[in-house]
């Protein structure tokens, strides 16, 4: 993977909670997606 933009968002930003909420459910669907993808390639 490859990194094309990067925000720094600090602790203080008033949205800071939402975004850390959605990076990190964003973060469990990636690798729920990857988890199934693999799985089908074993069987």
């Amino acid at each position: 993977m490859q990194v094309v933009e990067r925000h720094i968002i600090q602790r203080n930003h008033p949205h800071y909670q939402e975004i850390d909420k959605l990076c990190f459910a964003a973060k469990n669907l990636y690798n729920y997606a990857n988890f199934h993808i693999r799985l089908s390639m074993v069987v």
